[in-house]
């Protein structure tokens, strides 16, 4: 084989993994925790929601969060605690994987992504009257 075909098989195989890899961006936690292409970013969040029991060690919580630019992510996160309600996080996700959190204060979030944290928490309390 020549080594301009072989350079063409390798640069097709290349494209092929990144277009998959590209492709199946948002599809599952799993498949977010496992692709290289996604960098992991902090977000902001309200905790609103009763988490969801696994185990006695275990809940997991549904969450929308915004980061410093005020993009919008919602992510999975695994706790080892249940959170408490109105408990501002700062948690750090990977596409749909929420990995790791801390809790802060409303004045140690960036102000765009405060904004949007606000319009939501205000959105939930309208939905619930």
């Amino acid at each position: 084989m020549s080594i301009n075909k072989f350079l063409i098989i390798l640069a097709a195989v290349v494209a092929s993994i990144l277009l998959i890899l590209f492709g199946l961006r948002g599809q599952s936690v799993m498949l977010d925790r496992l692709n290289p292409t996604i960098p992991v970013k902090p977000y902001y969040t309200v905790v609103e929601t009763d988490g969801k029991q696994l185990n006695n060690t275990q809940w997991e919580y549904k969450l929308i969060g915004y980061d410093d630019k005020g993009e919008k992510n919602t992510f999975i996160m695994i706790a080892s605690k249940s959170l408490r309600k109105g408990a501002y996080l700062e948690v750090y996700a990977k596409g749909l994987n929420g990995k790791g959190w801390t809790e802060v204060t409303p004045a140690g979030i960036p102000e765009k992504a405060q904004k949007n944290l606000s319009f939501l928490i205000a959105l939930e309390s309208n939905n619930t009257r």
